[in-house]
């Protein structure tokens, strides 16, 4: 739904689980202190699998002509925005499987959730500017937390944190860095090269990196992340490395029985994808929907998503929502 620049509508309370829009792509063994920094691959992280699929209910506002998507705890403290990647928006983000399961845990722990939508909807891509003042995203996340702030119950007090993928991995340092986040993460991107470089930039900072991303440059986060390191900004990085496809794995997208998720790992043994074990034979990018059955049309794109997070592809994934929701709480 689409309102006039400067409109809002609000629906509340609405139980959103959507499939995620198709072909696109989502990005503690200890916590760095106030100063320093980590590095972690996926055997350090004390992995939480989810028993069911994970819904949320949230509330739309329409603001700018732009979707927005959020929920508050009645407990909340704190707040998270999240940004999507190129192709992406609010509805897509919020919906996405391994995104759910961040998000419902950062509601256990009573923080509000924002699932924000870049106002370029052409390339659906975040704009960072040399000007935050007239940086068109920066205007209209201004007007989202104007609007939380005074009509859904978010308090200028509670700490804000920023979750980007891929290109809104890039972008979220440029806004964590105008509206002084306590904390940012950063998946399958290097962040914002402008912004990481400045000489004031303090934004506790963390990173994840897919081991076989073939989108973005492992090197240029490894860059920005030393680059911090030697500012004395608190920082960490994770690697999600490639790991065995167990037979259960698809059962974690909503639909999906334990018998049927068999079923599709049983086909990509057939078509040449993994072994008996469930390991890969070649990248998952291969993977057509004949490959897994014309019926699973509507979860193809979900079924992609779980196969580049276990073959550590650009994708978002949950397997470090507790390190990077405690990473946040450690600001």
């Amino acid at each position: 739904m689409r309102t006039p620049a400067g409109a809002v509508f609000v629906a509340v309370a609405v139980l959103f689980a959507a499939p995620a829009e198709a072909g696109l792509d989502l990005g503690m063994g200890k916590v760095a202190a106030k100063k320093g920094a980590t590095v972690f691959d996926k055997a350090a992280a004390v992995e939480a699998k989810p028993a069911a699929p994970v819904s949320l209910q949230l509330s739309n506002v329409v603001i700018d002509g732009l979707d927005t998507y959020y929920q508050v705890p009645p407990s909340a403290r704190g707040v998270i925005y999240f940004f999507h990647g190129t192709g992406g928006s609010a509805v897509n983000m919020s919906s996405n499987t391994e995104m759910r399961i961040l998000a419902a845990s950062a509601l256990a722990q009573s923080h509000a959730l924002v699932f924000l939508e870049s106002t370029d909807r052409t390339a659906k891509q975040w704009t960072p500017t040399a000007n935050p003042a007239t940086n068109p995203d920066i205007l209209h996340i201004t007007a989202v937390r104007d609007y939380l702030r005074t009509s859904a119950g978010v308090s200028a007090q509670w700490p804000e944190y920023g979750v980007g993928m891929s290109n809104g991995g890039g972008y979220v340092p440029y806004a964590g860095y105008h509206f002084s986040y306590d904390a940012v993460a950063i998946y399958c991107a290097a962040g914002y090269d402008q912004v990481l470089q400045l000489a004031d930039y303090a934004v506790p900072t963390f990173f994840m990196q897919a081991q076989n991303d073939t989108i973005v440059n492992n090197a240029d986060i490894q860059t920005n992340y030393n680059l911090l390191v030697g500012k004395g900004v608190t920082t960490v990085l994770y690697t999600n490395n490639e790991e065995a496809l167990t037979q259960e794995r698809f059962t974690r997208i909503p639909g999906i029985t334990t018998a049927e998720s068999q079923g599709l790992f049983n086909s990509l043994i057939a078509t040449g994808f993994i072994d008996a074990d469930g390991a890969f034979l070649q990248s998952p990018r291969a993977v057509a929907l004949g490959d897994v059955g014309v019926q699973y049309a509507a979860e193809f794109s979900d079924i992609k998503d779980q196969l580049y997070a276990v073959y550590a592809e650009h994708t978002f994934t949950s397997e470090f929502a507790s390190q990077n929701l405690s990473f946040f709480s450690a600001q």
